[in-house]
């Protein structure tokens, strides 16, 4: 994987494909390859970058000289993005999609620098505190989290560090606080097309939450998928459904 150094740290990533530049984002606890159903996909139509978060997969790591534990916010997560973007693609805006926590990176960076965003699409995206996601994070520890998440981790991360990143990834969002999540006031100056798309069955979001983003991005267009929170992994339908959704938009 190639790596941008940026502000203390090297941000790794994987692109493939040629064309316009479209930056997808993982959530909390993943890495890069959480979006591997939908490069290959896209790749054939586009510039597909997908980066590791700060801290996440082979990106660097919290708990380093220069990136302590408290530095670990969503504040922190965009002035990586946008740095990152800016880098990859210095001319032209890009095609934005983040997952959970990327997709709240992802509306801050489009509610920061809106000419640096071309679309939006916003994957099992809070859109704002919520009772059901503090509570999702809040009974979980990295010894409770289901087996095939903590395999994942640890073969994203490593061991013994997943399990660090995941008490304070889990610690953070247990308390979810307003300022964590784009402002309506900010989000206004985002005026490009966007996507916002839910699991049916998603047990960390609340059902209104296509509702608030409706009223935040008032030009989105929201659709609920058959899944969960993962929905875009998560089996050959889901990512089916995923990939077509996503190409219409796109196209």
């Amino acid at each position: 994987m190639p790596a941008v150094p940026l502000k203390g740290i090297r941000v790794h990533y994987e692109t493939r494909g040629e064309g316009p530049a479209l930056v997808m984002l993982h959530g909390a606890l993943a890495s890069h390859r959480a979006w591997i159903g939908q490069v290959p996909v896209f790749a054939r139509s586009r510039r597909v970058v997908t980066p590791d978060l700060r801290g996440h997969g082979k990106t660097t790591r919290f708990g380093v000289a220069g990136n302590p534990w408290e530095r670990w916010n969503v504040g922190l997560f965009t002035d990586d993005l946008l740095a990152f973007v800016d880098r990859v693609s210095r001319d032209d805006p890009v095609e934005l999609v983040g997952a959970s926590l990327g997709g709240i990176v992802a509306a801050w960076a489009a509610a920061r620098r809106p000419d640096r965003v071309k679309s939006l699409v916003l994957v099992s995206t809070p859109p704002g505190p919520q009772e059901r996601f503090e509570r999702w994070f809040s009974r979980h520890t990295p010894d409770t989290l289901p087996e095939p998440d903590r395999r994942l981790m640890a073969l994203w991360h490593g061991e013994p560090y997943w399990k660090d990143l995941a008490r304070h990834g889990l610690a953070y969002f247990a308390k979810s606080r307003p300022e964590v999540f784009a402002p309506a006031e900010d989000l206004a100056a985002y005026k490009g097309p966007a996507l916002v798309l839910q699991g049916r069955h998603d047990d960390l979001l609340e059902p209104g939450s296509l509702d608030e983003w409706q009223r935040l991005l008032p030009q989105a267009k929201t659709e609920t998928v058959d899944g969960d929170h993962a929905f875009f992994a998560d089996g050959r339908a889901g990512t089916r459904a995923m990939n077509q959704l996503l190409g219409a938009f796109l196209a």
